[in-house]
This record gives C-alpha cells, sequence and structure tokens, in this order.
C-alpha cells in the first residue's frame, strides 16, 4: 500500500465481500445486511392488519379496565374492579405476557379491597413501577383519590400501601408518564360542584408517591376524565377535554420536579358535543392525533385532528372524519401509536352493539384515515370505558381490553396487528456477484466498488433502491450509485 488513498473506500473495482446469505439470493440482486452479520434480499413485506380471537381475562363481574405496558418486564398490566362476593369491586391488578395473538396471565392481585372505581394504569419508567390510581369507596376515605405503586416480577404484581392525594370526593381519573421529569401527571375532577378538573404531579420514591402542587385546568365541568399524553418531541404533556361550549380544548402542561404549569388553552372545534376527548402520541410525524365522538347529520360518529406542540402552546390541523358514515359511536375512542406502522389505531364502540378500529396516518398537519375494521367481540362492552389499548413494543402488537355489561359477563382481551407496507431497504450493502443459495457463502459487491452484474441501466443516470429491491432512477431514500454502462454500476459509499 503506496498512499492514503488506497485506504480510502472510493469506487474503482474491488470491494467484493463473503457473506453468508439468509435465503436463496440471485445474481446480481441487491442485498440487506442483518443485525446477525449475513445477507438477505431487499424486499418488501405486507403485515396485514386484524384483531386475533378475544378470550376471556376474568368471568364475572368486571368494571373499569385499564392497561399499561412494562417495558422493563416486556409484560402487559391490567388494573380493573373485580366482584369478589358481596358486592364489593375490590382493585384487582393482573400481569399478561403477549405473545402472537394471544395472551398468558398471572394470578390476579388485589390493590384494595374495597370498592375502586375511575381506574387507571400507567408505567413509571424512571421508577420501573406501575402506578394505579382510582376513587376509593372504603370507610373513612369515600371517593378520595388515591394511589397505589405495584412491582412487577414474572407474572405477579405487589404492592405498597395506598396513597391519598386528595382527601375528599374525587372522579375522572386519568393519567399518563412525563419522560422528561420522570414522574406521573394525574388529572381528576372535583367530585361535588362546581365540577371543575384539576392536574397534579406524583414522584414515586419506592413503593409510594408524593405529589405537588394541584393545578385548576378548567372553569367548567369537563363531564369525563381530561385526556393526558406525553408528546416525546416537545417533552409537554398535552391535555384535552371538551370546552366551556361543548367544543373541544386542548392545553400544554409542562412539567418541572412535581409542578406543572399550563400554557395558554386553544379551542379546537365549536360544536362536537361530546365529552370524551383523548390523544395518541406520533413518533414519526411528532404531532398528535386527538380522537372524539361527534354529530354528524344528529348521529354520533367520529372525528380526529392532527395538534402540534409549538413552546407552550398548540395548534390544529383540520378536523377529519374517522369514520366516512354516522355510526352512533358511544363513549371513548381510545387511541394507541405503532412504531412500526408508523400509525394510529383508534378502538371504538357502537351504542347499537359492535366495535370498530380506524387505523390513521398523519402526514404534517393533515390525518388520512383507512376504512374500519369491524371487531369480533363478546358481551356489551361498558361504552363509559371502552376499549383500552396499549403497544407492547416486545411483541410488536397492542393489547387491547374492555370489560362488558350483559350477554358474556367479564373482562376480555384481545391482540390487534396495525398492517403496514415494510422494507429492509434501509439496510442495503450491496449487490450479489452470483447467486448464492440458502446458508452458503458468497461474494457481495459492497458500497464502493462497481458492481458489473446488473442490466437495463442508464449510463451516467443516478440509481436509487427501491423498497421491493429494484434499481430505479425514482428518487428513495436510498442511493444506489450512478451507473457507467448497461451493466455496470459504481455504488455510492456515502451514506
Amino acid at each position: 500500500m503506496s498512499n492514503l488513498s488506497e485506504l480510502l473506500p472510493a469506487g474503482g473495482g474491488g470491494k467484493n465481500v463473503d457473506f453468508v446469505a439468509s435465503g436463496t439470493l440471485g445474481n446480481g440482486v441487491t442485498v440487506a445486511l442483518k443485525t446477525d452479520g449475513t445477507v438477505e434480499a431487499v424486499a418488501e413485506s405486507t403485515v396485514t392488519e386484524g384483531a386475533g380471537t378475544a378470550a376471556i381475562v376474568s368471568a364475572g363481574s368486571n368494571r373499569n379496565a385499564s392497561i399499561a405496558y412494562d417495558p422493563d418486564n416486556s409484560k402487559v398490566v391490567v388494573a380493573y374492579s373485580y366482584d369478589w362476593g358481596g358486592g364489593s369491586a375490590a382493585g384487582t391488578c393482573v400481569v399478561g405476557t403477549v405473545s402472537g395473538n394471544t395472551i398468558s396471565w398471572g394470578t390476579p392481585v388485589v390493590f384494595n379491597s374495597d370498592n375502586s372505581s375511575q381506574i387507571f394504569c400507567v408505567y413509571d419508567q424512571n421508577n420501573n413501577k406501575v402506578v394505579i390510581g382510582f376513587q376509593d369507596y372504603s370507610s373513612g376515605a369515600f371517593l378520595y383519590g388515591t394511589t397505589v405503586v405495584g412491582t412487577v416480577s414474572g407474572t405477579s404484581i405487589s404492592f405498597g400501601s395506598k396513597i391519598v392525594f386528595r382527601s375528599s370526593s374525587t372522579s375522572e381519573l386519568a393519567s399518563s408518564y412525563d419522560e422528561a421529569s420522570g414522574n406521573v401527571v394525574i388529572s381528576y375532577m372535583d367530585g361535588g360542584s362546581p365540577y371543575y378538573s384539576y392536574a397534579l404531579v406524583g414522584a414515586v420514591s419506592g413503593s409510594s408517591m408524593s405529589f405537588g402542587t394541584v393545578v385548576q385546568l378548567t372553569t367548567w365541568n369537563t363531564g369525563a376524565p381530561v385526556g393526558v399524553v406525553y408528546d416525546q418531541n416537545a417533552a409537554k404533556m398535552l391535555l384535552t377535554c371538551k370546552n366551556s361550549s361543548g367544543g373541544g380544548y386542548a392545553v400544554v402542561g409542562t412539567v418541572s420536579g412535581t409542578s406543572i404549569s399550563l400554557g395558554t388553552g386553544a379551542t379546537f372545534s365549536a360544536s362536537t358535543d361530546s365529552n370524551y376527548f383523548e390523544a395518541a402520541y406520533d413518533a414519526n410525524s411528532q404531532k398528535n392525533l386527538i380522537v372524539y365522538p361527534s354529530f354528524i347529520s344528529s348521529v354520533r360518529s367520529a372525528h380526529s385532528i392532527v395538534a402540534t406542540i409549538t413552546g407552550t402552546s398548540v395548534t390544529f390541523g383540520s378536523e377529519t372524519a374517522l369514520i366516512s358514515s354516522a355510526a352512533q359511536i358511544s363513549g371513548w375512542i381510545r387511541p394507541a401509536y405503532d412504531p412500526l406502522a408508523k400509525k394510529i389505531t383508534s378502538f371504538m364502540t357502537k351504542s347499537a352493539g359492535g366495535s370498530l378500529a380506524v387505523t390513521s396516518t398523519i402526514s404534517g398537519t393533515s390525518v388520512s384515515n383507512a376504512s374500519s375494521y369491524a371487531l369480533t367481540v363478546p358481551g356489551t362492552i361498558q361504552t363509559f370505558r371502552g376499549i383500552w389499548p396499549v403497544y407492547d413494543a416486545n411483541a410488536n402488537k397492542t393489547a387491547i381490553v374492555y370489560s362488558t355489561t350483559t350477554n358474556t359477563v367479564g373482562l376480555y382481551y384481545a391482540v390487534w396487528t396495525t398492517g403496514y407496507a415494510s422494507t429492509n431497504s434501509a439496510d442495503f450493502i450491496g449487490i450479489t456477484d452470483a447467486a448464492i443459495s440458502d446458508t452458503a457463502s458468497g461474494s457481495v459487491t459492497i458500497k464502493g466498488g462497481i458492481s458489473t452484474n446488473v442490466s437495463g441501466l442508464t449510463p451516467n443516470a443516478t440509481y436509487y433502491v427501491q423498497d421491493n429491491g429494484t434499481l430505479s432512477t425514482t428518487t428513495s431514500s436510498v442511493l444506489a450509485g450512478k451507473a457507467l454502462s448497461a451493466t455496470s454500476i459504481n455504488l455510492d459509499y456515502t451514506t
């Protein structure tokens, strides 16, 4: 080696490396490098949307189901109230493991032996704990706002003592985890007139919690829990509810330690006539999608709107119908984001029976919605709580839970798969020099080299790797290189 330039991966011959093939590879095909060091053909695959068969979690009288995902243990955690006999709807929790389209469950654990309602379940990633909030009906603490902290171990969960965050009538509880502060934000409504809504921040320490100063969210009755979602890009909380005239309202919350401050609220719809507003954060677009029931031709249907946080303010795109026709949507519409599909799926129920899932894709401040998918679910769903979804990053699936009130009464689950097309083109590394059998070793011309095993190229044209593995002058995110002749290409090494 005579000079430094020979060390550099500039184009011009050579650059042939042997790899083991994962799958049979043809001659002159684009290949992608896998995490195990083998190569596979660049190709596009399709994941079909749909739900697995709904199955029972707990038979009998169950209410108020809420679900969270524990990424440290790769488990889903469901909190609900269960009638163990004697009319006491005890606060109960169960841990599940998602595998394919099924969930296996551990043994249910009681976290409050007295009546428990208005339950939320959220995971604290900073402390690796589950936080459950509820309305406590126990003697001496009637309707108090209360939390417990849970620790997951395998398929079981253990709890510390109850912690009261509001020692008077408290209702309409909701919560979300704030990644920036490592704390939990709780919203609630005063259980007695004038029914205003409030927020506070809770910090977990061991199996206990401490709380910051309460902040008033509204000077009107929201009629339902305030939706709370964390925006990762803005590092802020987005809180959504109905406004004083029945439309949609949102405000940005900034958490510092155990304090939360609010920006200026904004109205995004003047005529939805709904109490139920929920949102999900889309990490791909760095936007939030707010979903809610709304009236279309005097029938309660569903709408969505994209919300963008800038500083302590929020702006909106245009309202878009989640479903194309009025469908008598009742109660909560609850969304969940799938990072693989880069889509949000909203789950909703109909007052006349039946449930729907609608998948949405955000682009800029607009949203496009796929056709609704009819969910096959037994029983009549508790419409106030609706269907609760959570994305399981280990299984790459969305787990949903719901309680039924008639027919086959119980707590049920199903596993949802968001449909999408995927490609490994981003892992493009080169072009095969000859056909390679599955598990055999063969030569690949890698980036920086000249492949002479291609055909049909236009000399001096720039080519890109397409999602399906072909080379084309159509621009894509993966640059292949410049054609030297109809059968050779100088593979770019800069990307």
